[in-house]
């Protein structure tokens, strides 16, 4: 927290989100992590992990299915409620790249819900 209000710039929320992502990315180096089954059944899973909409479920799935700097940018800005500027610090990039890439990804995204509604509207003319 020195070193926080040391720089005295930034928020609180985005420099904790940097460190928990630098957490993730040490966890995922050591040793331990490369050797272990971490898979679970769905059975296994809280009850509340397994409720889910279906237009919520269909939704992430095709957020996470975006390009890595599209889907970080979406997370944080949705999910998190991250402003672009907190979002930049996070990511480290500047809040104009922030604003170019959430952009891009809403493009993608628009595309991608417009094609699953036309999907749709087909197999209900065909009785499928």
């Amino acid at each position: 927290m020195d070193q926080f209000e040391a720089r005295q710039e930034g928020s609180e929320k985005a420099w904790l989100m940097r460190i928990a992502i630098n957490v993730c990315h040490d966890y995922r180096r050591t040793r331990w992590f490369r050797h272990v089954d971490r898979a679970r059944a769905l059975e296994d899973l809280p009850d509340r992990y397994l409720r889910v909409d279906p237009q919520e479920d269909s939704l992430l799935m095709d957020v996470l299915a975006l390009p890595i700097k599209l889907r970080q940018v979406i997370l944080l800005y949705y999910y998190h409620r991250m402003t672009m500027q907190e979002a930049a610090e996070v990511l480290r990039v500047a809040p104009s790249t922030v604003y170019h890439r959430l952009k891009k990804a809403q493009q993608m995204l628009k595309i991608t819900l417009t094609e699953g509604e036309n999907d749709a509207e087909r197999l209900g003319e065909t009785g499928h």
